[in-house]
């Protein structure tokens, strides 16, 4: 205890998600947009440049097309979504320009694209319930902003143009300014959309849809044909082929090339527009044919083949394959390759790659033997519109793979990793026996709240949720990820309780346990018997804590009532349950009482038990910190001011003196014994995290002791929690 006041950051390892991936216009530069900011490739070198973290909260990053600027939007305070505008160096990340002369609010607080162009102006067009269209110069200086424009409304693809509807009137105007130019008069319209050739508009109305000549103003096209009473959305094609138009149950594409309309589906998910099909998350429908040729209902990836003939799809649930759909004959199925997924087109769609374990194999759509397999394993990666194919790990490791040769090409290690990465992949080299302290440590604090996966702590036995409602217990080996397929002749058992919302084994590893819709049920670890089912009364919400008392005589829940959407800044009441593990008796029950910035704390209920099982620490009435009697639940003590608007996280260290408490951007050390706190401390690292009420009451700190208690570690995330981004910390005890 005399050194905790001196811990040192060790360490700090920042996860971030890839988000999208560009090529600049000199082909020089690959850009990776990332959920904290941006990575440079050099292109020749494939050498990582330094990467600019921006915020821990992105909004709108965008890149003029020769790399060299950045566009985003900062985070307002004390609203978040006032939001500013702000230009960077892309290269040094020093700021160019800024725009705060008044609020940039999004719609339904989700805000749109932004583009910069080639000159260094940029646009932003917002459409739904604050419609809204911007243009900044190069300076950031505003040009346009029009925050009473109707629900008609877009902006040329260059951001030179713009064009409104008011009443039945649709004028066309320059975002640089000057006069509005009135195209055409028509009744009701619904929406209107630049086609790419920068001469035509295309523009729907109740009754149809039509293309006017911008020049002259003279209609060209009519295409008649209800559309409906709401407004119509569009959306260009990854190809550049076809437009489509999506209205309420009155959906439309407009093939490019000849000017031809074709009629969709009135019920169109998440969907897209390839080789003439449209593909959904259901089905692919044939756009010219007019009709569903075959089902996806069973599938995940889906990639069609560029004459379209043929299409491979991925399974949903394992085990893992690839189907080869003969879209000329009802999609039905010519053959199926095992144990494969991750599906990724390559750049001419006559073929595709795929992994397995640690694999990376190149298909064609007419063989289920790969062409080639080569010793790599990815997670995700695409084809770039200059031919690149790039993939990458789980542990930032990205690749340039040859879509010619099939091969390896190029490799690096980007300074980051992906929110994927687990402990079993960040710790030392593992081997089957062994012991795994330090694996178990980074558990303690980089396994994500309501994880579908858990592993022992002696790393002998895994236990996840295979697909929904099913859970498997398996034999770990040297290389099994429990995240991944895992080989039939591992499994010990697969059971079906239901949703998993969290699961946890024992201290010593002999019973593993499960919060399910209702009930918790506990196991046998070795064989996946059921030992016990201990009802709920009803569903829990979001889970806090679930865990062993070290004794293993109890087991403990605590979670919230009806948070179920992982809404980490918004709580509800939340309850702690103590069961007893060998009868499933209720010994206590606790509540929360808390109303969503009405009444209440709107915290977490954690709690942390110690290492002789006599005492939890947890949240009071009064929003403090309680020392409670595990045999009475006595409150022996309560320290620390209330807390409001928070989620928390409690551990103690090995010889349980010393108490560490995270929450909101504070990590805390306490003698929780005398209530005394021996100090605060502030992490460097995370500085980009914008502190104002909003986001902090979302953000997410996790903490955890090593087994030796020499060192701390600290994971940090943001509003979208630990799957977005996060920032890992090792804090060294002298």
């Amino acid at each position: 205890m005399e050194n905790a006041a001196d811990l040192i950051p060790v360490a700090n390892l920042d996860t971030a998600s890839i988000s999208d991936v560009f090529v600049t216009d000199s082909g020089d530069k690959i850009i990776l947009l990332t959920s904290f900011g941006y990575q440079v490739l050099d292109r020749t070198t494939f050498l990582a440049e330094k990467y600019q973290p921006l915020s821990g909260i992105i909004f709108g990053l965008a890149f003029s097309p020769d790399g060299s600027r950045a566009v985003h939007f900062v985070p307002g305070n004390p609203k978040l979504f006032d939001l500013s505008l702000k230009v960077t160096d892309a290269k040094s990340g020093k700021t160019l320009c800024v725009y705060n002369a008044e609020p940039i609010s999004p719609s339904g607080n989700i805000p749109a694209p932004i583009t910069i162009q080639s000159d260094g102006s940029i646009t932003y067009l917002i459409s739904g319930s604050r419609n809204q269209m911007w243009r900044w110069d190069a300076d950031c200086r505003a040009t346009l902003n029009d925050k009473s424009a109707g629900n008609v409304l877009t902006m040329s693809e260059d951001g030179k143009l713009a064009a409104v509807g008011e009443g039945n009137e649709i004028f066309v105007f320059s975002t640089s300014g000057g006069p509005r130019k009135r195209l055409a008069e028509i009744s009701n319209p619904r929406g209107v959309y630049f086609l790419p050739d920068g001469k035509s508009i295309l523009i729907t109305s109740k009754a149809g849809n039509a293309i006017y000549d911008l020049a002259s103003g003279e209609e060209t096209h009519d295409f008649p044909g209800n559309m409906g009473d709401y407004y119509a959305r569009y959306k260009l094609s990854q190809d550049g082929e076809w437009v489509v138009i999506n209205a309420y149950k009155q959906n439309r594409a407009l093939r490019l090339s000849d000017t031809a309309l074709f009629t969709l589906p009135g019920e169109i998910p998440t969907s897209r527009l390839e080789t003439g099909y449209l593909v959904t998350n259901d089905m692919i429908w044939d756009i010219e044919k007019q009709g569903k040729i075959a089902s996806l209902k069973n599938y995940a990836e889906v990639i069609i083949s560029a004459d379209g003939t043929r299409a491979a799809a991925s399974s949903v649930n394992e085990p893992r394959s690839i189907d080869i759909l003969d879209l000329a004959n009802g999609g039905k199925p010519l053959f199926s390759i095992s144990d494969y997924s991750k599906l990724i087109a390559l750049p001419d769609r006559n073929g595709f790659i795929a992994a397995n374990q640690e694999k990376t194999a190149f298909f064609n759509f007419t063989n289920d033997q790969p062409l080639k397999v080569i010793d790599l394993f990815y997670m995700d990666g695409l084809a770039l519109e200059n031919g690149d194919v790039l993939v990458w790990d789980q542990l930032g490791a990205i690749h340039q793979i040859d879509p010619v040769n099939h091969s390896l090409m190029r490799s690096t290690q980007l300074p980051f990793v992906l929110p994927e990465a687990s402990p079993q992949n960040l710790a030392p080299a593992w081997a089957q026996g062994w012991e795994h302290p330090f694996e178990d440590f980074l558990a303690g604090f980089m396994t994500p709240r309501w994880s579908q996966w858990v592993v022992s702590h002696n790393r002998q036995i895994g236990l996840r949720e295979v697909e929904r409602g099913v859970v498997q217990f398996f034999t770990m080996q040297e290389n099994s990820q429990a995240w991944q397929q895992v080989s039939a002749q591992d499994v010990i058992k697969t059971l079906t309780p239901g949703d998993v919302y969290e699961m946890t084994f024992s201290p010593d590893d002999r019973l593993a346990a499960g919060v399910f819709e209702k009930k918790v049920v506990i196991w046998d670890a070795l064989t996946g018997a059921e030992q016990l089912s201990i009802p709920l009364p009803a569903t829990p919400g979001a889970v806090h804590d679930f865990e062993f008392t070290p004794d293993g005589s109890k087991i403990l829940l605590s979670h919230e009532r009806n948070t179920r959407d992982y809404s980490v800044g918004i709580h509800t009441d939340a309850s702690l349950r103590v069961f007893d593990v060998q009868t499933g008796r209720l010994l206590k029950f606790f509540e929360l009482k808390q109303d969503f910035r009405k009444s209440g704390c709107n915290i977490g209920l954690p709690f942390v038990i110690s290492s002789d099982s006599a005492q939890v620490i947890t949240i009071t009435d009064n929003c403090r910190l309680g020392i409670f009697d595990a045999a009475t639940w006595e409150l022996k003590k309560e320290f620390h001011d209330p807390f409001k608007d928070a989620n928390i996280d409690l551990a103690f260290s090995p010889d349980s003196r010393l108490l560490a408490v995270a929450y909101q951007n504070k990590l805390e050390l306490w003698d929780w014994s005398a209530g005394e706190l021996v100090k605060s401390y502030s992490n460097p690292a995370l500085r980009i995290y914008p502190p104002h009420r909003d986001a902090e009451l979302g953000y997410m700190y996790q903490a955890a002791f090593s087994p030796d208690g020499r060192l701390i570690g600290t994971r940090f995330s943001g509003e979208a929690g630990m799957g977005y981004n996060s920032i890992v910390t090792l804090w060294g005890v002298p």
